[in-house]
């Protein structure tokens, strides 16, 4: 039987569509009819928790109670795809703590494949904390994610492609935002109160990220 992907989505930095990007993923597994379980550890503010409350597990990763409540529930229910929406301020403990446990191992043992997906922050040294964290060799693939309106400095070296993810109007951001707005109705053809420019700016950008994120993951499947 082929490995479930267990995908740990995080950041070095705050505000930069980290949860966003949870959001499309866990979107575009449900409409592949994978099922996923969820786990938000973006302690208080837990996007994914208010989105799917009856398939996400909220995690206080600031309290060590809650750091090892998140490592024994992946490895002891029955193995199943899964996404982690881990906070920045959390990703140091969450590294610490991987060594700690083994958890690479005991992920590998249980049937995981671990993915990282890690969104690239405004600070020059952002994308060589996630080559750092590539470097531990915790996850089998590593997939970087960069905002357009990001540049890399100007003696970046990139040995591995970037998933550039566009802009999305503030206005088009603030209605998607609404807790009743679905992606996957929207793709299945509802607008949900968006314009004709709304939508086909929705469309365009769903296009790029949908699609990026189906070229990795359906090698999962």
């Amino acid at each position: 039987m082929a490995d479930a992907a267990l995908y740990v989505v995080t950041s070095d930095e705050a505000r930069n569509g980290k949860t966003l990007f949870a959001r499309l993923l866990t979107e575009y597994l449900i409409l592949a009819q994978k099922n996923p379980v969820l786990f938000d550890a973006g302690w208080p503010q837990q996007g994914l928790k208010d989105r799917w409350p009856e398939r996400t597990f909220p995690v206080d990763f600031q309290k060590v109670q809650g750091q090892m409540a998140l490592f024994d529930r992946i490895l002891s229910m029955p193995v199943r795809t899964g996404v982690v929406d881990l906070s920045w301020r959390d990703l140091p403990a969450f590294m610490a703590q991987s060594e700690d446990i083994r958890f690479k191992e005991e992920a590998a043992a249980r049937g995981y494949r671990l993915v990282l997906f890690y969104v690239i922050g405004a600070q020059a040294q952002s994308r060589l904390a996630g080559e750092r964290i590539a470097a531990t060799k915790l996850f089998r693939e590593v997939h970087y994610l960069r905002a357009a309106l990001l540049k890399r400095a100007g003696m970046e070296i990139t040995a591995q492609p970037e998933l550039i993810v566009p802009q999305l109007s503030a206005g088009v951001m603030q209605r998607i935002d609404r807790p009743t707005f679905s992606i996957g109705d929207f793709l299945k053809g509802r607008k949900q109160g968006l314009n004709y420019l709304e939508a086909k700016e929705l469309d365009g950008f769903l296009d790029t990220v949908m699609g990026a994120i189906d070229g990795i993951v359906s090698r999962h499947f």
